[in-house]
């Protein structure tokens, strides 16, 4: 098991390197595993009933989207906690706060020690490529 990472050629837009030509990483990810496959993978795994897998992922998903729209921070076990963060315009004045200053809500996923000490610990396979796409290394 290992990550693969593309490294590509590409012209830097913002910072001290602004204009410079150089290798930018990403992971490359691959598709999306659909909840299906996962209840699935579970069910044969741990010999659960499908049926009752699938009632349960979706409970529990209600129940974490429910409590992280209330504000709370959600334990997802041996993945880590869940919470809701806004970022917003600073205002000098307690009257001029408006939701209309919050420009992004997302979600926030704080990954257990566990887990960040395995993706730190996963080995990595790098293709840098130019800006045309050409494979110009491979470590």
């Amino acid at each position: 098991m290992s990550l693969n990472i593309t490294s590509k050629q590409t012209t830097i837009k913002i910072g001290p390197h602004k204009g410079e030509e150089m290798y930018v990483m990403k992971v490359d990810h691959y598709n999306t595993i659909d909840a299906e496959k996962i209840i699935q993978y579970a069910s044969d795994t741990y010999n659960i009933p499908k049926g009752v897998m699938r009632a349960s992922w979706e409970a529990l998903g209600q129940a974490i989207t429910s409590w992280v729209l209330e504000g709370h921070i959600v334990e997802i076990p041996g993945l880590g906690n869940i919470r809701a963060e806004v970022r917003a315009k600073a205002q000098s004045k307690a009257e001029d706060v408006t939701e209309s200053d919050i420009f992004r809500r997302k979600l926030l996923l704080t990954p257990t020690k566990e887990i960040k000490d395995a993706l730190n610990a996963t080995p990595v396979r790098i293709t840098c490529r130019d800006r045309e796409g050409n494979e110009v290394k491979r470590d």
